[in-house]
């Protein structure tokens, strides 16, 4: 059966002054952090929205009317092309680096543009990764990239 000795001689128990200066320093931390507080919510923080990736709306309507014109151009090549598989590669390059600097975008999110451009791109690539660079695109699919293709550029021209 332990003692109150025993507690107090056993190398975990701390003397009273260390136990006042730990609650002490607890609050004065505490206190210093309630300050800064008070004085911080005193003035508005305004934080400016910017784009993280995108430097304009101008490179958007830009950049995508680029990656527009290069789908046609790519999934339109005749089979027999020996220069499908280097475009499909230069495709694919291309729609991921554009994917991945606006896809990120809050503000392009909800533009039928990006809607459109995201999905056709998507079925691009998703078909080439599935059945190789020289495959070609079943005419079903093919019709359903350029419409998606037709109405992001629609899109674009309205600003949306």
């Amino acid at each position: 059966m332990l003692t109150h000795a025993d507690l107090n001689s056993s190398p975990t128990a701390v003397p009273f002054p260390n136990d006042f200066l730990g609650v002490v320093l607890i609050f004065v931390i505490l206190f210093f952090v309630w300050s800064l507080h008070a004085e911080f919510c005193r003035y508005p923080v305004i934080i400016p929205v910017t784009y993280a990736w995108a430097s304009s709306d101008e490179d958007y309507v830009k950049e995508t009317s680029e990656v527009i014109n290069k789908v046609r151009n790519t999934i339109t090549l005749d089979k027999t092309d020996p220069n499908v598989a280097a475009a499909v590669a230069e495709l694919r390059e291309t729609s991921n680096a554009w994917v991945a600097k606006y896809r990120r975008e809050k503000a392009l999110l909800g533009r039928a543009s990006f809607r459109d451009m995201y999905s056709a791109l998507n079925a691009v690539s998703g078909h080439y990764i599935s059945f190789g660079p020289t495959a070609p695109i079943p005419a079903k699919r093919k019709q359903r990239i350029l419409e998606e293709m037709d109405t992001a550029e629609k899109a674009l021209l309205r600003g949306r």
